[in-house]
């Protein structure tokens, strides 16, 4: 991962674990508040690597919530005094026809994806100063495709909050930016490409495109 200026010493919190970005993040010299929302005890996406590099703490919490988030912001100000980076990482992706996504499956998308992203930001928003949030997107909510409409729905509403949040908190000196993946490997990646009947090249060629986000 490449950094445009250095972040040592920053502050970054990243919700719904993030595991790569979290060891991106503190072998360039961030201290890193991670969120999980199961039992930290019970996290098994944390691997050793993630344990012999990690030198932060690990909160758990619903950021789903308006409570999740408060407690977040609360833990990162009582033991790391600040928040430099924000990265809205929590997610899910639950495949279904959209004739056929009930009530339950549809407020459980919009909630993780969307509601915590709006909770967190201004949570920690109204803190923040000389600070960066980054948003994590997805190709779904760029260009359309089968069975994941909620989810990409969601997405393209983050892809307007982050123009909003831009204007708004440009007067603190916080930069709002997204970042739009494409499949990435991680079992909710994995049971797209298998839903689609997809390889990960044919994936990449049928929906990856470069878009700047302006």
């Amino acid at each position: 991962m490449f950094f445009m200026y250095s972040i040592t010493n920053r502050i970054a919190v990243v919700t719904g674990l993030g595991r790569e970005m979290t060891l991106e993040l503190v072998k360039n010299g961030a201290n890193v508040m991670v969120n999980v929302k199961k039992r930290i005890e019970n996290e098994n996406q944390t691997p050793e690597d993630t344990k012999k590099y990690f030198s932060g703490i690990m909160v758990q919490a619903d950021v789903s919530t308006r409570e999740g988030c408060k407690k977040l912001q609360k833990e990162t100000l009582d033991n790391l005094g600040k928040c430099d980076i924000l990265v809205n990482n929590a997610g899910i992706s639950i495949a279904k026809p959209f004739l056929e996504s009930d009530d339950m499956l549809i407020e459980k998308i919009i909630n993780i994806n969307l509601i915590s992203t709006i909770y967190c930001s201004q949570e920690f928003g109204r803190e923040m100063r000389d600070g960066t949030i980054v948003n994590i997107l997805s190709i779904a909510g760029i260009k359309s495709m089968n069975f994941i409409s909620i989810y990409g729905i969601t997405k393209a509403a983050i892809i307007s909050l982050k123009k909003y949040l831009a204007i708004e908190l440009s007067k603190n000196n916080v930069r709002v930016n997204a970042v739009a993946p494409s499949v990435v490997k991680t079992l909710m990646g994995e049971s797209l490409l298998n839903i689609l009947n997809l390889k990960d090249k044919e994936y990449i060629w049928k929906y990856t495109l470069t878009n700047v986000i302006s």
